[in-house]
């Protein structure tokens, strides 16, 4: 397992050319959290916003680079102290709170 993720990330606010791939340290997870690998991801209106930048007004501290996406599902990859609910390999499917986005 490597050290990085790929990502794909909004370097400025803008239209689709401020996106770019890049890649991130590996997630770990902290007490009661999980680690997903996710397998798909949706674009909504609130991701077009994000990287508009329209979304300010809401999210006054989200600030490029960052990477979007708000809806998930994939496999939980790794757990956190204190997880009883999920185990590495179930299937999940979620949604990121504002002031976890990146």
């Amino acid at each position: 397992m490597t050290s990085t993720i790929r990502v794909c990330e909004v370097t400025d606010f803008g239209g689709p050319e401020v996106l770019r791939a890049g890649e991130r340290p590996r997630p770990l997870p902290g007490r009661g959290e999980v680690v997903v690998r996710i397998a798909a991801a949706n674009v909504n209106p609130t991701d077009l916003s994000a990287r508009s930048g329209a979304v300010r007004r809401r999210a006054p501290n989200l600030r490029p680079p960052f990477v979007p996406g708000w809806d998930l599902a994939g496999m939980v990859s790794d757990v956190g102290e204190g997880v009883s609910r999920y185990a590495v390999g179930d299937q999940v499917v979620g949604m990121i709170p504002w002031v976890r986005i990146g």
